[in-house]
């Protein structure tokens, strides 16, 4: 057990199976503001020996860590409104416990639900249509049917530019990423999209299983 401050409200947890990324906020007030604010950090721990696990210290991000890589992380900020519901992605690197954001990504209208690094210098991101904080779904009268479907993007990694983008069926979650593919489970199966082409990502295969694939 690694014990964390009573203060600290736990949001989310995150593993690359190398450390545990432990996501949480601390109460942060605003002069002549009376909305509830936050700030928030995480803790990475090593559990290498799990009798003996060790927190490092807390460092100030945007979000939630959802990806990391060597000293390089992923944050998910969800910012809900209800005119302008979106999330924002950002790229950052870690230098002496402070984190320096390096690039971002604004998905407008939108929720991302899950990132995954595909080791080939891209990042995938799985978003839909944005809920506004009443819960009804967010479709300005400009929103087409396609802004309004699930879908996979595929960034640079580096910069967050996004190479390329492809709808995805409501029922696929997406699992994992590997080198010029992204894994979505499906009912009855596996479901294989190739992005090796990021500019034309396509469902590549699919390989039944019993039940549903976890």
């Amino acid at each position: 057990r690694v014990q964390m401050d009573k203060g600290d409200e736990g949001t989310s947890v995150y593993t690359n199976g190398e450390a545990l990324y432990y996501n949480f906020q601390r109460p942060q007030g605003a002069m002549n503001d009376p909305r509830r604010m936050v700030k928030r950090y995480f803790k990475r721990i090593d559990y290498a020996d799990p009798q003996h696990g060790s927190a490092g210290p807390a460092i100030n991000v945007p979000g939630d860590v959802i990806a990391a890589d060597g000293d390089t992380i992923y944050t998910r900020d969800w910012v809900w409104e209800e005119q302008d519901p979106r999330t924002l992605v950002g790229r950052l690197t870690i230098d002496n416990d402070l984190a320096y954001l390096q690039a971002s990504r604004v998905f407008s209208e939108r929720s991302v639900s899950a990132v995954k690094l595909d080791g080939a210098g891209h990042m995938l991101v799985s978003s839909d249509p944005a809920y506004s904080t009443s819960y009804v779904p967010v479709r300005p009268p400009t929103a087409t049917a396609e802004q309004s479907q699930h879908k996979l993007s595929i960034l640079d990694a580096q910069s967050l530019e996004v190479s390329g983008e492809t709808n995805i069926d409501s029922w696929a979650t997406f699992q994992d990423a590997t080198s010029g593919r992204a894994l979505f489970s499906v009912s009855g199966g596996l479901l294989v999209v190739n992005v090796s082409d990021p500019t034309k990502p396509a469902a590549q295969a699919y390989f039944p299983t019993l039940a549903w694939p976890n």
